[in-house]
């Protein structure tokens, strides 16, 4: 004779009904665990010793690397709106040339790797944002996290040959009449308004 109790019977509704409950419980412990980490994590230094860490190369590289994925999301954006990217691509290079010269890269603004790839719109798009957000990654670890800068900008040059290429590639689709020059020529434009 069997001395442990037998669980009375659930529809299969119950057992939903009960593993919704266990996952609600556990769902609001984790987030008041995340929230007091987050809290403890802003009372530590509040963002004191990433000030303190910066300097105004790494501020810049950070600046670079961030102006860039912004303005490679608004190009996604563009394209799904049917709109034209001219703006957001010469801020792109407008942000990549001074990251070139912060990390020491001399890339052309075509890059021509001798191969022609037809490749989808959205693929070429997919490999950008991914690529961006590498170079972000390490921009940030450069300049928030104070990693040793020489192996970080070595991956962050990987990096931004890669969006390079990616760009090349985008210019080459029929998807857009522009090259690098003709949006370089239209974000000069545009900040001489600006500064008008």
């Amino acid at each position: 004779m069997s001395t442990q109790k037998q669980q009375p019977y659930q529809t299969p509704a119950q057992k939903v009904k009960g593993l919704q409950c266990q996952i609600e419980q556990k769902q609001e412990t984790i987030e008041k665990e995340h929230s007091t980490l987050v809290a403890a994590d802003r009372k530590k230094n509040g963002g004191s010793e990433i000030i303190a860490g910066l300097t105004p190369s790494t501020a810049y590289i950070l600046h670079m690397c961030a102006g860039i994925s912004t303005e490679v999301g608004k190009v996604v954006q563009a394209f799904r709106d049917d709109s034209d990217p001219i703006e957001e691509l010469g801020e792109i290079e407008f942000y990549f040339e001074g990251l070139s010269t912060a990390v020491g890269l001399n890339l052309l603004s075509t890059f021509d790797n001798g191969i022609y790839v037809d490749f989808a719109l959205a693929n070429i798009l997919d490999e950008l944002v991914i690529t961006a957000g590498n170079m972000l990654e390490k921009g940030m670890r450069i300049a928030l996290y104070h990693k040793r800068f020489s192996t970080e900008a070595e991956e962050l040059r990987l990096y931004m040959t890669e969006f390079r290429s990616n760009m090349s590639v985008l210019y080459e689709c029929n998807a857009i009449v522009a090259n690098a020059y003709v949006a370089k020529v239209h974000n000069i434009d545009k900040r001489r308004r600006r500064s008008e």
